[in-house]
Formats: structure tokens, sequence, C-alpha cells
């Protein structure tokens, strides 16, 4: 059992040593093996991409497996390969490989094995191996393979499987012409075909294009598929390629016999045209230069061209380099302005007008220069930075001024005129909020009474209509605008305040005044409005009527309780009055609102507030005169004397803890009118039982004297002795 290598070397009758040399590995079988080749395997028929077929002849019964390996593969790994390790061809149909089922070699007979599903390449060399396994009886008498591996084996010796081409070059694919817009290439083949044409990356893919990536053509930077050749010598070409010039590609032209397309035959031949160079369609002789002083709307360059061809200038933000190639040139979308020219050879000037540059910032420029086709194979100067000088981009003519304002609109109208076009901001604040009224207050508003952000406007006459502006009568506001060019940089000019005020719709001829005396259930007042229109009265704290505002007020949140909306008529009286469940002897402020406008759902803010009236409910019932002790109260007895009373009602006492004695601090409690007319708490807060109190009594328009006993008071102790009186009426007030 040993392995050989045959060598074969053939050439002309002319002897010239030009000849090919082709090699073989052989293998001579164990003495051991049960089953050896009387004919070696050997292909039948023309080889397909997809497939072949070996012929062989077994010297005795066994089983067959095959492979298909590369070319040069050893009869180790080839082995290795059957026995279903790596290197194996195709698919598993492509022989049959460990552990498919095996081929079945009857004795002394001519067998076929089928090679399919192998995709081999067309004109490429391929081994075909076959490993043959003797069998043994098994205790049934049927045939087995003896167990894997076969103990008993032999492996052929390689067999050479070759695609031919379905068609090949007579005349090897050449560069007719190439540019930025694709390539032409000369060629002609030994039978009328089809033709892939394909350019690929030069530094990624180039060298490692296969036949079938030249047929599929996936990767590929620029392809054009299924043209026709000829015998004779013709072009096929792609276009559309945007290929730059100085970077160097490889084009691959691939070709198979009419009829194969569009699934192939297989076997056609492929050639790689590799390091192909794009010229350049015209250069910069000189870099580019900025000329003069750039200003907001123009900038000028110096170029210098090789040849006649277009030229584009465009201007970005200034920063790392924006554009790497003219692709991205072509395509980048941060472009603030550009414009394209006509170039001849030699030294000329070009002028980028239309910008919207902002003062003091800087920017890039670039330029590309192309040939006449305005293909990709042009040159891409490196970026000049520029600084644009200080000034403003943009100026009013004539400067912003109201047309109308709405306080039932809500709205405001603004009109000035722009020197060019661009964009505007416009904010309205109260007057108190005019400090800090500047720039950035109307770019990035905040507590505005209204704004407008960024509003494109038109070089000329414009107008900004600002909404949801809340205006309230009798008050002031200003308003201020920011303009710039459509750059919308920070160079814009910003207008002077413009003062806002608005008329009332209505006044009061005759203030709030009241009726009658405030009671716990009803306020009863009147007033006279100088127009016609809507108005309501509120209720409200002292804290929350300080220095209230008119929507503050219309709004409602602070009221104690206020009237539904009255429709008035200007110089008619209207009395109004108010349920609100008041409490006695507590201040309230009683305000009173009139418009001319609104509908009573909806307020325009733009009326008067009246003067304040103060309203207290006075207590049903009061003492002539504050009550007194009579004498000195001991611990268990406190006498008091209690003048006649307003009116004949009911009365209540109490003692309590007051303060601080001989002992030390002591904590006086908090005592309400509930404490003593309700008994909330009063057995723990108060002092001795119901002989020290007295709840609920009759009280004449008499001198009363009280006397509490039982007190249980220590002595050194202040107390408090509290005394309540009401009406009749039992309303606690």
């Amino acid at each position: 059992d040993a392995s050989y290598t045959v060598y074969l070397y053939i050439e002309d009758a002319l002897s010239r040593n030009d000849g090919s040399v082709a090699s073989v590995a052989i293998r001579t079988p164990a003495g051991r093996t049960t089953s050896v080749f009387d004919e070696s395997p050997y292909v039948h028929g023309v080889p397909e991409s997809s497939g072949f077929e070996l012929r062989m002849k077994a010297t005795g019964k066994g089983y067959a497996y095959g492979v298909v390996v590369p070319e040069g593969t050893d009869l180790a790994s080839a082995d290795a390969a059957i026995q279903g390790g790596p290197g194996a061809l195709g698919s598993n149909a492509c022989g049959s490989q460990y552990p498919r089922t095996p081929h079945t070699m009857p004795e002394m007979t001519v067998e076929t094995m089928d090679f399919a599903g192998c995709g081999l390449a067309g004109g490429v060399t391929y081994w075909a191996y076959v490993l043959l396994c003797g069998t043994r009886a098994s205790p049934n008498g049927a045939i087995w393979p003896d167990p894997w591996p076969c103990p008993n084996s032999i492996i052929s010796n390689a067999v050479p499987v070759v695609v031919p081409f379905s068609a090949h070059f007579t005349s090897p694919p050449a560069i007719a012409n190439i540019t930025g817009d694709g390539v032409a290439v000369e060629l002609s083949t030994s039978a009328s075909g089809i033709a892939w044409l394909g350019i690929w990356n030069e530094a990624t893919l180039g060298p490692e294009v296969t036949a079938d990536m030249a047929r599929n053509l996936t990767d590929a930077l620029c392809s054009q598929s299924l043209m026709s050749t000829s015998t004779s010598l013709s072009q096929i070409s792609v276009s559309g390629c945007q290929l730059l010039a100085g970077l160097r590609y490889t084009i691959s032209v691939y070709v198979e016999a009419g009829g194969c397309a569009p699934n192939g035959c297989g076997g056609g031949e492929l050639k790689l045209l590799q390091n192909v160079l794009v010229p350049f369609s015209n250069t910069l002789l000189a870099p580019m230069r900025l000329l003069g002083t750039s200003t907001e709307s123009r900038v000028r360059i110096y170029v210098e061209a090789s040849s006649v061809g277009l030229a584009w200038a465009k201007v970005v933000v200034e920063g790392p380099p924006h554009f790497h190639d003219v692709i991205e040139f072509d395509g980048h979308a941060q472009v603030i302005c550009g414009s394209n020219f006509q170039v001849v050879p030699g030294p000329q000037e070009l002028v980028i007008s239309g910008c919207a540059l902002t003062h003091e910032e800087l920017y890039d420029v670039y330029v590309y220069l192309s040939g006449p086709m305005q293909y990709t194979d042009g040159t891409l100067s490196a970026p000049k930075t520029l600084r644009v000088a200080p000034g403003e981009s943009n100026s009013f003519m004539p400067v912003p001024h109201v047309v109308g304002m709405s306080a039932k609109q809500k709205t405001l109208r603004l009109s000035f005129g722009a020197e060019v076009a661009g964009k505007a901001w416009a904010s309205v604040v109260h007057s108190s909020q005019t400090e800090d009224f500047g720039r950035l207050q109307v770019i990035f508003p905040h507590d505005a009474t209204c704004s407008l952000e960024a509003i494109e406007i038109q070089s000329g006459i414009n107008e900004l209509l600002l909404r949801n502006c809340i205006f309230e009568a009798g008050e002031d506001y200003v308003a201020r605008v920011y303009l710039t060019n459509v750059r919308a940089g920070e160079d814009g000019v910003l207008s002077d305040p413009i003062s806002l005020s608005l008329a009332f719709s209505n006044s009061l001829e005759v203030n709030p005044l009241l009726l009658q005396v405030p009671a716990t259930d009803i306020v009863k007042m009147s007033f006279t409005p100088g127009k016609s229109g809507w108005a309501f009265v509120a209720l409200l704290t002292p804290e929350n009527a300080t220095d209230i505002s008119i929507s503050e007020f219309v709004l409602g949140e602070s009221d104690i309780c206020q009237s539904s909306p009255v429709n008035v008529t200007g110089g008619i009286a209207e009395i109004v009055e108010l349920s609100c469940g008041l409490a006695p002897l507590v201040l309230y402020k009683l305000l009173l609102y009139v418009e001319g406008g609104g509908d009573g759902t909806s307020w325009v803010l733009d009326g008067m507030l009246s003067p304040v009236v103060d309203v207290k409910v006075p207590a049903s019932n009061t003492f002539m005169f504050q009550p007194y002790l009579d004498g000195t109260p001991t611990d268990s007895t406190v006498k008091l004397v209690s003048y006649p009373a307003a009116s004949i009602g009911r009365m209540w006492v109490s003692v309590f803890v007051a303060g601080p004695g001989a002992n030390g601090p002591v904590q006086a409690p908090v005592v309400t009118v509930d404490h003593l007319r309700n008994n909330e708490n009063t057995d723990s807060i108060a002092e001795g039982g119901e002989a020290c109190r007295r709840s609920n009594v009759t009280v004449l328009r008499l001198v009363e004297e009280i006397e509490l006993s039982g007190c249980g008071l220590t002595r050194g102790v202040t107390y408090s002795a509290y005394v309540y009186v009401e009406d009749e009426s039992n309303l606690g007030d």
C-alpha cells in the first residue's frame, strides 16, 4: 500500500522545451483488500458544470464512495473528505461521501457512478477519487459493507475532471475606453455567446473575483449582463458607474456560449483586467484660493483648469473634511450655497452667489472640475476656509409697526420690510419684563404673552400674525422683531421696542355700592356701566384681591363666590345679589368686572375692574360692654358680670388656661366658638365640670351675673373666661 505521483510532459514536434506538465496521484493497493479496480475510474462523456459520470470495474462485490476535491489534493486529504471530513466540493450528491448510502459495486462489471450538484467552473481542473470497500456475509446471508471505516478498502488514483468552456476568448478582452461613467471592452469569442461585464473595487474584491461572482455580479460596483459576443472583434460596455479618477479597478469579463442564459450552462471563461486606472478628465493646475473679502451673499474664488469642462463650487460650515470624493460632493445635503460654471484652460475667477452666510462665522469652500461630460473622473479641491466680515445679515425697510391688535381674537399683526429673504422672530411681553427683553429673549421666549419663531419671510413687505395673545385692557406691553437672512445666524437685526396698549371696552358711571347690610346668606349691591356689555361680581379674600389682574379675576380661581354673567345696558343701574354663605365678622373684598364685548360665556379681557368694596357680615348679637370679673376668683368659684346683649338671645361661658403661672409655663389651648357652643373637646381643655360652665342659656337685655363653681383652679396659674352670645336664630353667628 503506497502512494506515488506520475508526471507527464508533452510538447509539439519542434522540441523547443515549451510544452506542458501534468501530474496524477496514484496508489498501489494493499494485499489485504477484498476488492480492487480491474478498470480504474475514468470520466465517461463530457463533464458539465453541474456534474459528470465516472465508470469503473471492481474485481469483487463491494461498495464505493466518491468525492470531488480541488486539483492537487493528496490521497490522505481525499480519503478524509470521503469519510465525511472537510474538503469535498459541491453538494452531497456530488459523489456519495460517507455517511450517505454508498454505490453498490457488482463483481467484474463496468459500473457508472453519477456526480451531480457539483458547481464546477469551466476550464478548471478538479480531481475525483473513489473509495472501494469490500463486503462481508451477515448471519442471515445478506451482504453488508464492512463497518466504517472499511478495514479492507482501497482508494483510486486521482481522476482529472475538466469542464470545457462553452465559449472562450479568441481575442482577449482589452480596454477600448474608460471614463468616470464606465468602460468599453473589445473582445472576440470562439462562438457567438453571452457576456457579463463587471467593475470591482481593486483594493477589496478585485483579486478575488471568481467565475460565479463575475456571472452573478452581486457585489460589483457597476455591471452589465447578457451582452452578445461574436467571433469577430466587437465591443461590450457598461455606463452610469461613477468611477473616480486616480483610483484602480478590476474589470471582469465572463463569456458563455449562446443559449446558456439566463440560468447558464457552466463552463464559461473568465478574464480579469486588473489594476485599471481611471484617468482625470480635468485637473487643477494650481491650488484653488479665495479672492477678496467674502460677504454674506457672495464668495469669489480663483481656479486654474487643465481642460475645457465644468466646475461646481460649494460652501459648507467649517469643520472636518465634508467630502472625500466627488460622489460625496454631489450628494451632500448640508451645502449652504453653491454655483456651477463652464471653465476653459488656464486661470479664471468664479463667483459663488445667492449665499446666506452668517457674519463672523467660518465656512469651507470646495470646487470640483470635470470634463465636458460632467462625469465623476474630475478633480476635487482641498477645502479653503473663509470668515465672513462683521455685519448684519438683514435690515428693516421699513421698521416693524402695529397694523392690528385684538383682545377678542387674541391676535397681534405686525408689518415690516426686509432687505433680503430670510427668517423672523417676534415676541410680546408685559411692560414690566422689558429690562432683559433682548435678542435671546425674542429667539427663545420665556413667559412671553405670545411669540413666533423662525418664520420664513420674503424680500420686501411682510406681515407677522401672532396668535393666542392674552391682552388685558389697561396693561402696557412691548413687542420686538428679530430678522436674519435664510441662514438664521446670530448676525440678524433686532427692532426697537414697540409699545402696545389696549383701550377699555367699557367703564363705570357709578362704582359698586352695597344696598343693605351684608348677611351670611346674601350680599346686595348695585352699579351703573358706561356702555352696554357684560359684567359679573365676585367676593375675594383681602390677600387674593391685592394687585389682581383682569385675567386672574375672570378665571375666578381665587374667588369666594361670584355671580352669573350679567348682560348690562349703558347708563342703567344694575342690581346684583350674591348668595355666598359668609362668616360673620370676616372681611371680604367685592370686585366688579365689566366689558363691552364678549357674550357672557367667553371674556375678551378688554374691560375694566371696579374699585374694591369692603364687605363684612356683622355678628347676630354683641355685648354692650365687655364682661368683667366680680371680685377675686377662688380655686372653685369664678363670678362674672355681663352687661346686656344687643338683643335677646343665647349665651355660653367656659374657663380655660391662659398662660404661665408660678410653677412654670403652661400651654394655653386655642379656643374657638365651637369649643363653647358645641362642646367640641370642651371636657379635655376647659376647667372644671358642668358647674364651671354655662351652655345655651337665655339672655335678656339686662345685666347678667354669672357664678361658676367647682372649677378646680390652681393658684398662680392664669385663666381666661370666655363668653359667647348670639341671637335666637341659632345660626352660630
